[in-house]
């Protein structure tokens, strides 16, 4: 009995993701499953039953928005419980008990550039594929101050500014060719793993991050720079427009 109560508890406490299935979902009124307050910060610590805050994380930088007008703070994940801690700053005393029904608003701005450098990563991966280069993908920082793809490989120093131009004409012509109705994908796979696909021509890549609806939403990609540091190369990148 007490095994099936802590699954059950377990169950009560994963936090739904909505933005798997849609990155440009702003507005949310989930419920409170479980809340916390630091009486000397004066902050709550809310878990919800489902959320649209992305937390940091796969190189993917947090979002920031509102909970029932009030700051979010932080955003953490308990991978053990699957659930998502929002940190509230409450300077007026308000306050959050299990059950209520809260209000949640990303800020939007932040959350398409975030999908944007995000894709413009995954293109990334999309375009060496494409040119048949044999890097394996290490890590990614999509971050707006200097976003790039760490592979591991080795590129000579006299190839690397031709190669940078090759990527990113590849990526930018996948991106024109790609067509209006082929539109960026994901599964969950049945060992708990989200793919994410940019098109039907993409193989995939496991993924918990926001992305564009279509590749196009993108823009123009620069690849900057290829920097080799020790056994990876990186493939530095920005795109165009970016708020």
């Amino acid at each position: 009995k007490s095994v099936s109560l802590a699954f059950a508890r377990l169950e009560q406490l994963m936090t739904e993701r909505l933005y798997f299935n849609d990155s440009y979902c702003f507005e949310a009124s989930p419920l409170v499953n479980e809340a916390e307050f630091d009486q000397e910060k004066s902050e709550w610590s809310l878990v919800l039953d489902k959320t649209i805050f992305h937390p940091p994380g796969g190189g993917q930088p947090s979002d920031e928005g509102q909970i029932s007008s009030h700051g979010v703070l932080s955003l953490a994940v308990d991978k053990d419980l699957g659930t998502i801690k929002h940190k509230v700053a409450c300077k007026d005393g308000a306050s959050f008990s299990p059950g209520d029904l809260v209000f949640l608003n990303v800020d939007e701005v932040v959350r398409r550039r975030h999908a944007r450098l995000h894709s413009a990563g995954h293109l990334m991966d999309v375009a060496v594929r494409k040119m048949g280069l044999m890097f394996q993908s290490s890590k990614a920082y999509h971050y707006p101050d200097g976003s790039y793809v760490e592979y591991l490989g080795s590129v000579p120093v006299v190839e690397r500014e031709l190669m940078a131009k090759k990527i990113m004409s590849v990526a930018n012509e996948t991106i024109q060719k790609t067509k209006d109705t082929d539109l960026v994908t994901s599964r969950i796979e049945q060992d708990g793993t989200r793919l994410v696909f940019l098109s039907s021509e993409d193989i995939g890549c496991p993924c918990g991050g926001t992305h564009v609806k279509h590749v196009k939403e993108i823009g123009h990609v620069t690849v900057t720079r290829l920097v080799e540091k020790k056994k990876f190369i990186r493939v530095c990148y920005s795109v165009t427009n970016l708020e």
